[in-house]
Order: structure tokens, then sequence, then C-alpha cells
């Protein structure tokens, strides 16, 4: 056990950046183990937020001896149906992998308990499952289902895989029992003819410190160099070269010692495989008709790397970067995966050693601008940005004296072990809870940010607009996960929905309709929030009350649509209407008073007509009664085109009238 007092400290590490410090060390293994296999598979997989990671994490009771599970399709770890649909729309064809880990904190493997696992995941793969499961591994196999459906195996590009961990503190000796319980499983998943052969992998201490380094990038590469040459001398740049090198250079840095790709050389890399493009279609052809042209036909790849060192016709790189090239590599392991020969194949290799990153930013912009990229990898630069993470800085924080951070680049404050992972926010969290929050959209907030950035371009990231409704976005998911994860049975339902929470927070804390983000008041609104937000022990008590409003609301929802909608409330637009409907209207006691005319409301003109005078009036849909409203009120409103608008609008002394009487403000969209 030479590596355990390392992977105790990494265990630590990991406990106190993720506020799980009161959980036992063999708990607390798993969920380390399951953050660690996973992001060794998708480094970004849980840099948005926690759900898919709580998902992630099924053991329990009746976990069917599996402590994490997931399931990639093209690379991917997906989390939904919609996931699936939207792989398919955008690359036609799907690669489907399944991954089932069991950890132990024990420096020995124990047969039954290996029995157990492999039985679980016999089980899970088979068409009949015998053994009792969780609400999280029947939440995987309606995923399973859905992708065996005879609509989705016709995109199957190969028979899906199976990739199998056993992790324990102990060194790894060939065990008989061990290994013929493996086989088994084997076989008997060979029999269902559906699978490809399944990897199974013992996870040593010393393996799992490898591991790590490799998701730390903290590791070195030797690479025999054909010909190379040195560039100018930089300021900021310690060290840089361009190389000529075999391709299979280039594999051995890209293959992890479990045979996969080092995706974490790519986090840097404004994009993500593209798939099977013309362009990659092309560099395979070269690869496989004509090798010895390779490197004149490719501008080959960049790297950014914390230390470069020449000698004896190889180079030494500590912790790189592959910030340019992605489909080039891609490309290459695929060929090296179907044992085509890459031995008459160079690729050139531009190298930078810097520790600057406003010089990496550089480099990843410049060398990027020549293809077509995502808008959201350039975002980042922004003079905006820039400002924002600079007004996260100088904020407080919470009551604890825990600041918050806007981490632009990946990895930014890795070096700084005083920040934790609970303190951090990326370029996604930010996008996708000031959507769900600020803009009343929480059945967005899933969706991968380059669609929003699309779909708010013109509302989001606005010079003009004022930083705190994105710090105060912040705040609130990363502190609703913060509770989420100290105790997940108590939460294990609500993580689903933690965007439709934080809309209905947001209103219970200030008693008030979201402003306009383009407002006056919008600062006002969110030193409101942030007064309670930032004050733990007040926060949760107000995500409780929350929770149990959204639980009434989910079953008067279920009791009016009919049982086949239960499932349709996270992504769905039409259950944030009926929510907020809910919760606005039909509890004024709990979150606005409607007798109030100091407070903006929201609502959609559902009629507009004339009265026996000739004026007009019309009415705003809200729950219980619609909001009537009256041209005398409202000189300077145009009638004749409100109806299907949104508007903002205040209500004043119903008293005198049967119902609601509304004064509209200005209309918010034409939505």
């Amino acid at each position: 056990m030479n590596f355990e007092p390392i992977i105790k400290t990494k265990l630590e590490h990991f406990k106190n950046s993720y506020g799980i410090e009161s959980l036992p060390d063999n708990e607390a293994f798993e969920r380390f183990v399951n953050n660690s296999i996973m992001r060794f598979h998708q480094p970004d997989a849980f840099s948005t937020s926690n759900d898919l990671f709580f998902k992630i994490c099924v053991g329990g009771q009746n976990d069917m001896g599996i402590d994490g599970l997931a399931i990639k399709v093209n690379g991917i770890i997906i989390n939904s149906k919609q996931d699936v649909d939207n792989l398919i729309k955008s690359q036609k064809k799907i690669n489907i992998e399944f991954i089932f880990i069991q950890s132990k904190y024990k420096d020995k493997i124990d047969t039954g308990e290996y029995g157990k696992f492999i039985d679980g995941v016999v089980d899970f793969l088979s068409d009949v499952h015998y053994e009792p499961r969780n609400e999280k591994i029947d939440s995987w196999l309606e995923l399973k289902d859905y992708l065996f459906d005879d609509e989705i195996m016709i995109y199957w590009d190969t028979s899906p895989n199976i990739r199998m961990y056993y992790v324990y503190m102990g060194r790894w000796n060939e065990n008989e029992h061990i290994m013929a319980k493996s086989e088994k499983a084997i076989q008997e998943l060979a029999q269902t003819k559906v699978y490809n052969e399944p990897v199974i992998k013992y996870i040593d201490s010393s393996s799992l410190k490898s591991m790590c380094d490799d998701i730390e990038n903290q590791f070195s590469v030797v690479m025999r160099v054909i010909d190379s040459f040195d560039l100018n001398e930089v300021n900021s740049v310690e060290n840089s070269m361009i190389i000529l090198c075999n391709a299979e250079e280039i594999i051995n840095m890209l293959t992890s010692q479990d045979g996969i790709m080092r995706k974490t050389l790519f986090v840097d890399n404004v994009r993500d495989y593209q798939g099977n493009t013309d362009i990659n279609s092309e560099i395979m052809e070269t690869i496989s008709n004509s090798p010895a042209i390779f490197s004149l036909l490719n501008n080959g790849i960049t790297i950014v790397c914390d230390s470069l060192m020449p000698g004896n016709r190889k180079i030494t790189m500590r912790s790189p970067q592959i910030v340019n090239g992605c489909q080039t590599c891609n490309v290459l392991f695929s060929a090296y995966k179907n044992s085509l020969d890459l031995s008459n194949i160079t690729v050139v290799v531009k190298i930078i050693s810097t520790r600057d990153n406003n010089v990496t930013n550089s480099i990843v912009k410049g060398t990027n601008r020549q293809n077509i990229v995502y808008d959201e990898a350039f975002e980042i630069t922004r003079n905006f940005h820039k400002n924002l993470e600079e007004f996260f800085y100088v904020m407080p924080g919470n009551s604890e004296g825990e600041k918050y951070y806007y981490e632009r680049r990946s990895k930014q404050y890795l070096d700084n072990p005083k920040i934790k992972a609970t303190q951090k926010a990326n370029l996604r969290i930010i996008i996708q809870s000031f959507i769900s929050i600020f803009l009343g959209s929480p059945h967005e907030g899933p969706i991968h940010e380059s669609t929003l950035l699309e779909k708010y371009r013109n509302k989001i990231f606005i010079d003009e607009q004022s930083f705190l409704p994105y710090y105060c976005s912040v705040v609130m998911c990363l502190e609703i996960d913060k509770i989420f994860r100290q105790n997940i049975e108590k939460y294990r339902y609500s993580i689903t929905y933690k965007y439709q929470i934080l809309l209905l927070a947001s209103e219970k804390i200030t008693g008030r309709v979201v402003p306009d983000i383009n407002s006056k008041g919008i600062d006002d609104y969110c030193k409101l929030l942030l007064a309670v937000a930032t004050k733990i022990e007040d926060f949760r008590n107000v995500v409780d009350d929350c929770i149990s409003d959204f639980n009434a609301i989910c079953n008067e929802w279920i009791s009016i649509k009919g049982e086949r909608y239960r499932s349709a409330i996270k992504d769905n637009q039409e259950f944030t209407k009926f929510m907020m409907g809910v919760s606005r209207g039909g509890k004024p006691e709990n979150n606005i008073n409607l007798n109030n005319t100091q407070e903006n409301l929201r609502g959609k003109v559902i009629t507009v007509k004339k009265d026996r005078n000739d004026f007009n009036y019309g009415f705003i849909s809200k729950h219980p009664d619609d909001v009537f409203f009256h041209e005398d009120d409202n000189p300077k409103i145009r009638f004749n085109d409100l109806v299907g608008k949104d508007v903002v609008y205040k209500l004043i002394d119903s008293s005198k009238f049967g119902t609601s009487r509304g004064k509209v403000l200005y209309v918010v969209s034409n939505d």
C-alpha cells in the first residue's frame, strides 16, 4: 500500500473541497472514486452542477452491488432521453458505453462483494431483471431501455461497450477466484449477442494514484523527435519550439493506462471532437491511402505545457495541454484503435512552455481563429467576463467567509488549494443558473451553454448590465448544491429539480417577481437575495420550504394532467408556467401580497375588448383569478397589439373591484 497515504490525502482534499467532511471515509471514498473515474472519461462531466454526479452515485440500499453507474453516448455521459436525441440529431450515428464501478476502502478484494458486483452488472445488462433495485438504478435502466428501442438502435454504429472498474486500496495480484467470476460474467454477456466483450479493470492504490495524476495532468511525456527548431523569445514564455515526430509518439501521449484517450489533454481546446465530418474523413483517408504526405496536408497540433526540456533528440513535457489539433488527434487515435499502420506518418507539433494564463488564452484564440468554432469558446475572452471575474473576486462571500470565484478558464485556480470546488463557477454554471432564476426559465437550465448563449445573445452578458445578478445566480446555485451534497438521502428527489427550486426560492426570499434584468431595481432585488443566500442556515430553511411547495405543485400538476405527466416536469416550459402561476397566485400568503401596489408582477395578456363607452379593457392571465386592467389606468398603452404579449404590471387597490385590477407598466416581450 505504498500509495495509500497519497490517496488518503487526496480523499481528504476531496471531502474538504466538496463540503462532505462529516461523511465516513468508506462513503466518501465511493464518491471520490466515482468522481475520479467519470472525470477520467469526461473531464467536464460535473462542471455545470452536481445533479449528474448525484445520479451516478447509485450506492446504497438495493444497489445491486454497484456504487457508480453511467452511460456514455459518443463519449459524453448522458443524463436524459433528450441528450440521446440531441446527439443523434447532431452526429447521426451513436456509440454506447456502459460504465460500472464498485469501490472499497480496503486493502484486499472480498470475493463475495466482487461476486455481487459482477452479478449486478450482468442483471442490469440482461433483458430480465431479478435483483431489487433503487430509484437511481431504475432511472439508468429507463435510459438503457430507451437506447435499445428499435427507433434508436437503427442509429447504432457498433454494439455497446462495457467497462467495469473494481477499485480498492491494496496492490493487485491476480486472484484465481476473482478471475473466474470475471470470466463467467464475460461468457454470460457474450451469450446475449448484444455487447462487445467487456473490459474489466482492477484498480489498486497505485493505479488510482496514476488516474488522479492523469485527471490533473500532473504527468510527464517524453517524445522522440525527428527534427526540431526553436522559436523566437517571447515574454512569459520559458521555451518554445516546433518539432516533427512520428504519429506513434502522439499516440503514446494520448493513451492512458486504461487504454482510452486522455480526454484531460483537451480541456483547453475550444472544440471537442466533431465526429465523422468531411474534414475528419479526409484526414482518415490520408492516413489510409497517402500516409507519407500527412504532414504536408495537416496543420498539426499545438501543445501548451508547464515545462519543456529538449535533449538527445527527445523532448520532455510536463503537464501538457493540446489547445489546437483535437480533430487530428482523435482521428489518429481512431486509426490506431482500428489497427491502421501509423509508422509512415509524421506530425508537426508546436510546443509552448508557459504558466501565464493570459498567454495560454491568446494561444488558444490565435490557433483556432482560422477554424469554425462555437462562439462560447471565445465568449470568455470578452471584457465583460474579465470584469465579471474581478467583480467576483472583490465580493465578500458568505457568512462563513468563503468567497466565490468565476473560473473563466478551466483549472484556473487548480494551483490554489485554499479554493474549494464548491467556491468555483464556470461559464456554464453562470449561464444556466442565471437563465433559470433571472429569466424565469428553469426548464432550460440543463441545456448546453452554446445553445443558451445563442438563444439569449441579446439578453445576457450585455456591457451595460449589472454584474450583481450573475454573481447572485452563482451564489444561489453553489449554495443549494452544498445543501444537497451534505444530505443526499434527504434531497435525493429534489436534486433533479434544482433550477425550479431556485426560481421559487428567489421569489420566496424577496416576496417579489424577478424584475427585468435591465431595470433600475435589479440590484436591490439581488441584495435581498444575497442577504439570505449567503447565510447558510437561513438559505437552507428557504430551500426546504420551497421543496415542500414544489412537491405540492407537482402533485397538483399530476392530478390535473395525469400520471403520465409525472416525467414531464424538469424540462417542460408548460410546467414552469404552471408552477409560477400556482406559486404567485395560488398561495398569495406565502409568496406575493396581491394588494401590494409596489411590486412588479409578470403575466400574459389573454384578452382585450371595448366596454360600452368604447374604452379598452383586458385581462392578464393569473391563477386563480385573471387580472383586469383598463384604459383609464393605462392611457399611454397601445391596446390594439397587446394580446398574447408578456407584460410587467402593478396591482392597484383591488378592494374596490370585483376582481384584481392591474396597471400595465410596459411590454416585456413579444413571445
